[in-house]
């Protein structure tokens, strides 16, 4: 009996480490690239981490992972590559339909598909990875604090093949940083750097304000 609940027990945390291992990367994975869709469509609010309807789109993730489980696929997530028919100016969804009706045709042809070796198609990551560096003008590369993390992120990425893994190790680097920028502040260490930059950001976004402001005055003033 001992043995048996031993082993139930062991099975029950390897359970929860592999539905907890899920939860994470399929947060991350769809947190991020949806982000990033709505970025690329400019209909996010707030300070670029919300958008409209977020709660459906979540939601619907969260429902097709279910069903993919049962079914016995892998986890069913939003892929970046979506942002290629955003570019294209998809909006409503009806693009996400027909291309799903592309994939049940592609059932029946699975022999010639699978006969595609798969650098074929790395042409178009290639675009979608160009279409996503845009979002690098946002990162406060004044900073080392944003700097050093984003960078760590956009390396590990690549090299092994996760979103997840990548923000994973820029969010512990960040909190390394902050940890240390802390300390050294208690010592009475500051960051003149941090002061500096932020002085620089304000003046931008003073003089943003006021071009904006000149060009709605001379808008209303033609005739």
């Amino acid at each position: 009996m001992k043995a048996q609940f031993a082993s139930d027990f062991s099975q029950s945390k390897e359970i929860a480490l592999t539905a907890f291992t899920f939860l994470y990367v399929q947060f991350l994975d769809t947190s991020c690239t949806l982000l990033a869709l709505v970025s690329s469509m400019n209909i996010s609010t707030g300070d670029g981490t919300e958008f409209p309807k977020s709660r459906q789109a979540f939601s619907v993730t969260a429902i097709s992972s279910i069903f993919g489980a049962v079914f016995g696929l892998s986890p069913t997530v939003i892929f970046i590559e979506s942002i290629a028919g955003v570019e294209a100016g998809a909006r409503t969804g009806f693009a996400a339909v027909v291309v799903g009706f592309y994939f049940l045709l592609s059932i029946f042809f699975a022999p010639i598909i699978s006969s595609i070796p798969p650098w074929a198609t790395g042409g178009t990551l290639i675009i979608v990875g160009a279409l996503m560096c845009r979002g690098l003008s946002k990162i406060k590369w004044e900073d080392p604090a944003h700097a050093i993390p984003a960078l760590c992120t956009l390396i590990i990425m690549p090299l092994t093949f996760s979103i997840a893994n990548g923000i994973i190790a820029g969010l512990f680097i960040y909190s390394v940083l902050q940890t240390v920028f802390k300390l050294l502040s208690l010592v009475g260490i500051s960051r003149e750097h941090e002061s500096l930059s932020e002085s620089t950001r304000k003046v931008h976004h003073i003089d943003e304000k006021a071009e904006k402001a000149e060009q709605f005055e001379e808008s209303i003033s033609e005739p």
